[in-house]
């Protein structure tokens, strides 16, 4: 899969252009607050996801501006094809192929990339809420028909809640509950399912990765963290009280967690900032093979000012890592000898973007950039396989013969960018069950939030009432990375 043009007016502060990069390495340099990012933002967009920077749609228009148009020519699935984005009014239309779509959700699968940026420092020290956000992100990715049911989960989550405040009021109205509890269950167990077996296949590999940023020293460990025990039906009866005082559902997938440890601790208490970072680039370089094995070719890799914190090994190893895959690296500098004579270096500049002149490798940076190489080769005592090449994955999810089949007529609406953050999240609709109520007592809109970055904040994150988790940037829409 690889970007062949971007086209793009109106959008943030880019200059109206026309950017062909190469099929292997870019790399994006400028002064802060040139475009840099927005680059990147404009064709992460095509994956029919948010902003990775939790923007607002209506924010992506450059001011003064009616509406934003972006076009990504791109090769996937043998041929050549083409999307167009218009972004008017905090609304989104799609076109793909010539064909017009009813909604983002109708591009998830079609362009995939996988993206790291700052923000994405928070799956580590973050909530709860962000990781479930990037399981959730990946997974619609990798498995486009997950994003239907985390939207049917959702729709029937919001109709449980909205009866739940409905209670308190209409007490007679709890009978009706456990109708909604038997469909979260059903619901739920598709959910949880399919994280676990996403996890089987993602956690060898973000660990192998690991231990080659990290040279072997130290292991990271991840586990899926189920709020409920085994037993969805019962953990729901027992919080039935509690959950009728607040208003709002305090157990099930929407509530579960993804264990991080480095060295036996865990990373969101105990690990140093050098540890986060590497831990997150471990994370995304492991989502990139996953998405590759889904997708039978390797997705697109924005890196936006990564290089800067990792010292020379660790940026060899990344960059080695990303062989094989069409990589965006921005920065206000990118060291030449880690990026070799094979980039293609743009300069962003007042929203344009123009080829930039690759640097001079002095002799002496590339007898350097050797001995960073040794570095980061592994040592010769360690396992065959080496550190960072993923083990063989087990079969995809979406192949399993346990998948939930899609539901008649049930098609995900549209699912639902320089420095502003906390975009709402958008909606995504599930066709209701034949055997579902008209409405129930409080129902809200037809629509289900998606699995992204701000996935379930509508009830507390942490114990009944406290403060909710704050949402988490920028994830598909249909599943609100």
């Amino acid at each position: 899969m690889k970007v062949l043009e971007l086209r793009a007016s109106g959008f943030r502060n880019l200059e109206t252009l026309r950017f062909s990069p190469c099929g292997g390495l870019n790399a994006v340099t400028g002064e802060n607050a040139q475009g840099k990012t927005n680059l990147l933002e404009a064709m992460w967009l095509f994956t029919g996801g948010r902003s990775f920077r939790g923007a607002r749609d209506q924010e992506l228009v450059r001011a003064g501006a009616q509406e934003a148009r972006l076009s990504l020519t791109f090769f996937s699935g043998g041929r050549e094809q083409r999307a167009e984005l218009t972004l008017r009014g905090g609304a989104r239309q799609a076109v793909l192929n010539g064909v017009p779509k009813r909604g983002m959700a109708e591009l998830i699968g079609r362009f995939c990339a996988v993206v790291f940026s700052p923000e994405h420092l928070s799956l580590v020290k973050g909530g709860p809420a962000e990781r479930r956000a990037f399981l959730d992100s990946a997974l619609c990715q990798a498995k486009p028909s997950y994003a239907i049911a985390y939207a049917r989960y959702r729709r029937t989550l919001n109709q449980r809640n909205a009866l739940l405040k409905d209670i308190a009021r209409h007490p007679e109205l709890e009978d009706t509950l456990p109708i909604w509890d038997d469909r979260l269950c059903r619901s739920g167990a598709v959910l949880i399912r399919e994280r676990h077996a996403y996890l089987e296949r993602f956690a060898p590999r973000a660990s192998a990765h690991y231990a080659g940023i990290a040279h072997g020293r130290e292991e990271l460990r991840l586990t899926y963290e189920p709020s409920c025990g085994g037993d969805m039906a019962e953990s729901l009866r027992r919080a039935l009280r509690e959950d009728i005082r607040f208003g709002h559902t305090s157990v099930g997938p929407h509530r579960d967690d993804i264990g991080i440890e480095i060295g036996g601790m865990a990373a969101r208490l105990y690990a140093s900032q050098g540890q986060q970072r590497s831990a997150v680039l471990a994370m995304k370089l492991a989502e990139a093979a996953v998405l590759a094995e889904a997708c039978g070719e390797e997705p697109v890799v924005f890196l936006d000012d990564v290089l800067s914190e990792l010292d020379g090994s660790r940026q060899l190893y990344l960059l080695s890592s990303l062989s094989g895959r069409q990589s965006f690296l921005t920065g206000c500098e990118l060291p030449p000898r880690a990026l070799g004579g094979t980039a293609a270096r743009f300069l962003v500049r007042g929203g344009a973007v123009s080829p930039a002149e690759a640097a001079p490798v002095e002799a002496a940076d590339e007898a350097s950039g050797e001995a960073l190489k040794e570095a980061a080769a592994p040592e010769a005592n360690e396992p065959a396989t080496a550190p960072g090449k993923p083990p063989e994955a087990a079969e995809l999810p979406g192949q399993a013969t346990d998948e939930a089949p899609a539901e008649t007529g049930e098609a995900p609406q549209s699912p639902a960018a320089d420095e502003p953050t906390g975009g709402a999240p958008e909606e995504a609709a599930a066709a209701p069950e034949a055997n579902e109520p008209a409405t129930a007592p409080g129902e809200p809109p037809e629509a289900a939030e998606a699995p992204g970055r701000a996935p379930d904040e509508a009830e507390p994150a942490n114990a009944p009432g406290e403060a909710p988790e704050p949402p988490a940037p920028g994830v598909p829409e249909i599943c609100e990375i």
